[in-house]
């Protein structure tokens, strides 16, 4: 009898697997600062002020995707953000502007920082509106 040769990328993650690994990414670092939260509550400890930016808050979350459509990733990341930590998806530009990608509309209903408009990329921001967005449209 023989063993069977694997086929190239049989042994790749799925997409289920990625999206479970990325969910549970975004759920640990979320826990994360909800407990250093309840810790510095529960010491008195004065609390660290915490920036809108990934180099004055250490709980961060960043993304660089070609497109985010799914509320397994979308929900989730407002959450964390809503919870304190830093998220920011820089995803492709063609892509986000398209009128069946929600995610710059949800985002900015959610009350992230986000480009006036879908059509801005990171080609014409600022140094500081690349530190702070949210969510960036790519344009390579």
């Amino acid at each position: 009898s023989s063993t069977p040769v694997p086929a190239a990328g049989d042994d790749a993650p799925t997409n289920l697997t990625a999206l479970q690994t990325d969910i549970s990414f975004i759920y640990n670092v979320t826990a994360a600062k909800k407990a250093y939260d309840l810790d510095i509550a529960r010491t008195g400890a004065e609390p660290r002020t915490l920036g809108d930016d990934p180099i004055t808050n250490p709980f961060v979350i960043q993304f660089c995707v070609y497109n985010v459509l799914d509320s397994a990733y979308i929900d989730p990341l407002i959450a964390a953000w809503k919870a304190g930590v830093f998220v920011q998806v820089i995803m492709d530009h063609t892509n986000l502007k398209e009128e069946y990608v929600p995610t710059w509309q949800i985002f900015h209903d959610a009350g992230m920082k986000v480009t006036a408009t879908k059509n801005v990329t990171q080609r014409t921001l600022s140094l500081e509106e690349k530190l702070t967005l949210n969510l960036i449209g790519a344009d390579v």
